[in-house]
């Protein structure tokens, strides 16, 4: 078989694909002009041509469909940012600034209302304390009822002018605390004008209103008048004399009286206290009578000197006492509140003497005890001291252990305190002394 030339390879259709072999060969025997044309023809009718010409259409198809959506993005993209009517522009930005506008004013609107109620809800709060400050003050005055035995009409004195007292009462504060039960709504000031009723206003049977001064409508709930909340209550907190003395005396509930059955109450209570001083001091003298009577003959035990001086102490304050509490007795046992409130009333001090002398029998009676007790420690101790100082000692230990514990914490705490000033003192010192040894 022989192989094509030139002219044979130029009218030769490629879309018979020849051989790998016949198209070296004819490229063998070719020149080298007619293979670059030949090379030039493969490369552009190296296929089938109507698949070539598909593919070209759909190229042209793409790029067209391409360069249309593009157009089409910025054509919406320019609409977009530029419009092409400048008046639909600034019309849309007019109506967006009215909207604003018109929603700015009523926020404003909604605000005004707001605050508008927010001052009528003010202002009817401050009718409503108003009105409840008025109450409470209407309620105080209707619940106090009036001094008892006091006269609107008399002049109000002065109960301790001469002792220059400056201190503050208020009812009932050692008995119902800080704060006066409903019906003592009220203070009293020794510097004030007002008194315990004296028997010249007793007499006249007239009726002054129980006073209100520097203190009136010191709490909020018009009941009581708060007691920590008044100044002159402050100043009174500092006196410890008068404090004691309203503990140990009936002055402060003599001085609350308000009213004839307030005054019953307490008249009861110091009778009361008068009438079992009397049965203890009458058993008190029983034994001091019999001891008495038995040191003369002789007893088993050794009765001394010191003892018999305190057995002397309790029969002498027990006689007093029981002369001084029949005379009580006598003078105020069958006295109804009016008349027991004239006899133990003072021109000058008011209840101030008789607040003292009611509690003398009482007095006389601890000290008679007291005094009866030594006695017979003095005597036991003659006979056995080991177990007289054993016993005293185990009982004053478990009388005195609150106030004991309270001595041990403290000198705990001060001496821990004085450990870390001692320490931060060490350590400043080795500090300084660092300091100089390191310098050259």
């Amino acid at each position: 078989m022989s192989l094509p030339g030139a002219q044979e390879l130029s009218g030769y259709e490629l879309s018979q694909r020849p051989t790998i072999r016949g198209l070296a060969t004819a490229v063998m025997n070719t020149s080298p002009d007619e293979l670059s044309s030949l090379r030039r023809r493969a490369v552009t009718d190296n296929s089938d041509p109507v698949e070539y010409e598909r593919q070209r259409q759909k190229k042209k198809e793409y790029a067209k469909t391409f360069r249309d959506n593009e157009k089409h993005y910025f054509e919406q993209l320019r609409v977009r940012l530029f419009p092409d009517d400048p008046n639909t522009r600034r019309a849309e930005c007019l109506e967006r600034a009215v909207s604003a506008l018109d929603e700015l004013e009523a926020r404003k609107a909604r605000a005004v209302q707001h605050d508008a109620e927010i001052e009528e809800l003010r202002t009817q709060l401050a009718h409503a304390r108003r009105d409840a400050c008025q109450r409470d003050d209407e309620f105080a005055q209707a619940t106090t009822p009036p001094r008892f035995g006091a006269s609107e009409d008399s002049e109000p004195q002065d109960i301790l002018d001469t002792q220059d007292i400056s201190i503050v009462w208020s009812p009932n504060q050692a008995r119902y605390g800080p704060s006066m039960s409903p019906h003592l709504a009220g203070y009293y000031t020794f510097e004030d004008h007002s008194t315990s009723p004296s028997p010249s206003q007793l007499e006249t049977g007239g009726s002054r209103p129980f006073p209100h001064q520097d203190c009136e409508h010191a709490g909020s709930s018009g009941l009581a008048h708060s007691v920590a909340e008044c100044p002159c209550q402050r100043q009174a907190s500092r006196s410890k004399l008068v404090w004691l003395f309203n503990q140990f005396t009936y002055y402060e509930q003599l001085r609350s009286v308000q009213s004839d059955g307030t005054f019953e109450l307490v008249r009861t209570v110091i009778l009361c206290e008068w009438k079992h001083a009397g049965t203890f001091l009458i058993a008190v003298a029983a034994v001091d009578a019999t001891v008495y009577g038995y040191a003369q003959t002789g007893t088993a035990f050794v009765v001394e000197k010191l003892a018999l001086r305190f057995l002397t102490i309790s029969a002498i304050l027990t006689a007093l006492g029981l002369s001084i509490d029949a005379v009580f007795i006598l003078r105020y046992l069958n006295a109804d509140a009016e008349s027991f409130a004239k006899r133990a009333y003072s021109e000058r001090l008011g209840y101030f003497f008789f607040a003292i002398h009611s509690r003398v029998p009482f007095v006389a009676l601890c000290i008679s005890l007291i005094a009866l007790s030594m006695f017979m420690l003095a005597v036991a101790y003659t006979a056995w001291p080991a177990v007289v100082v054993v016993l005293s000692s185990l009982v004053s230990l478990l009388l005195l252990i609150d106030y004991i514990v309270w001595f041990i914490v403290q000198l705990g705490s001060v001496i821990v305190k004085a450990r870390t000033v001692v320490v931060e003192a060490a350590r400043d010192v080795w500090a300084s002394a660092k300091l100089l040894i390191v310098r050259p």
